[in-house]
C-alpha cells in the first residue's frame, strides 16, 4: 500500500537533488534518481501528455479517486488528476509534452478513453543508452529532440505528426504567440480571426484541448523560459512577456512545473539545460 509522503519527501520532490531538467518550447524532459510528489487533497492535472518511465524499480501513482497504479512505464493524459507519484531510487524519467505540440497530437489518441495507459518498458530498451547519457546532463538540443521523437515512435509506432487545426485556430495561436500576455484576450483574438468569442472558445477548447486564457498564460511562461539565459533576471523577462508582476509569473510557473522559478534560475538543486 502506498502511504502519503512525508513533509521532507514533498519538499525534495519540488527540487529533486541530482535531477537534470531539459526544456524547449512547450515541453520538458526531467530525469531524477528519485521523484516524490504528494498533492494530498489537492490533486492536479496539467494540459499535457506525460510519459513516465522508471529505468530501475517500478514507481507508483495514486489518483484522485484513490486508485493506484504500480508500473515501470505509463502514458498519462491531460485529464487525469493524480495525488501522488512515488519513485524512490529508480532513475525516474518524465517527458512532458504540452497541448499544441506534434508529440501531444500524436500521443493523445492513445489515452483518449482510459486516461492512463501502462506501457511495456521493453519498448524503450534501445533508447536506454540515450537516457543514461541524458542523466549526465550532456545531451544537446538536437539530441534531446531526436530522443523525444524516438520515444513517441516507441509508444505510437509513428513519429510525431503536426496537429491538423482549423485555420482559424491556427490564426488564434499565432495571435497569442505574437503578443504580450496582458494584450491577449478572448475578445481581441476572436475579432482578429473573425469569430464570435463563444465560437472561438468552443473551437479552441475542442481542438487544442485547453482554454484560450490558460493556453496564453502557459505560452507566456514558455516564452520567458525560451528568452532566459544564465545571468538574466527572470523578473525582468516576466514583465517583458506581459505578466502583471513577478508574483503572477511565479504562480503560473509553479502551476506548470511544481517548483518556483527561482530554483530553476539558481541551478543549486538540479541542472537546467535549454534546448
Amino acid at each position: 500500500m502506498v502511504t502519503h509522503a512525508s513533509a521532507e519527501q514533498v519538499a525534495k520532490a519540488s527540487f529533486p537533488e541530482g535531477a537534470v531538467f531539459y526544456y524547449w518550447p512547450r515541453g520538458f524532459l526531467m530525469l531524477a534518481p528519485s521523484f516524490i510528489v504528494d498533492r494530498g487533497e489537492h490533486p492536479t492535472r496539467r494540459p499535457s501528455i506525460r510519459l513516465m518511465l522508471s529505468l530501475l524499480a517500478p514507481y507508483e501513482i495514486e489518483f484522485s479517486d484513490g486508485s493506484r497504479l504500480k508500473t515501470h512505464a505509463a502514458l498519462m493524459s491531460a485529464e487525469v488528476r493524480r495525488r501522488q507519484i512515488i519513485a524512490n531510487t529508480c532513475n525516474f524519467v518524465l517527458l512532458d509534452m504540452a497541448v499544441s505540440t506534434p508529440e501531444y497530437a500524436t500521443l493523445a489518441p492513445l489515452v483518449a478513453d482510459e486516461g492512463v495507459r501502462p506501457l511495456d518498458p521493453d519498448s524503450f530498451r534501445e533508447l536506454l543508452p540515450q537516457f543514461e547519457q541524458a542523466f549526465s546532463g550532456k545531451l544537446n538540443g538536437e539530441q534531446v529532440h531526436s530522443l523525444r521523437r524516438e520515444v513517441v515512435h516507441a509508444v505510437a509506432g509513428v513519429y510525431p505528426q503536426a496537429p491538423d487545426y482549423d485555420p482559424r485556430v491556427e490564426a488564434a495561436l499565432g495571435v497569442i504567440q505574437r503578443n504580450r500576455l496582458e494584450d491577449v484576450s478572448l475578445e481581441s483574438i476572436a475579432q482578429a480571426v473573425h469569430l464570435s468569442p463563444d465560437r472561438l472558445r468552443h473551437l479552441f477548447r475542442e481542438q487544442v484541448g485547453n482554454t484560450v486564457s490558460h493556453f496564453a498564460r502557459t505560452n507566456a511562461v514558455w516564452k520567458a523560459l525560451s528568452a532566459w539565459s544564465e545571468g538574466q533576471q527572470l523578473t525582468n523577462l516576466a514583465q517583458e512577456i506581459g505578466f502583471h508582476d513577478y508574483s503572477h509569473f511565479s504562480h503560473a510557473f509553479k502551476e506548470m512545473f511544481g517548483f518556483n522559478p527561482g530554483l530553476a534560475a539558481s541551478g543549486r538543486h538540479f541542472k537546467v539545460v535549454s534546448c
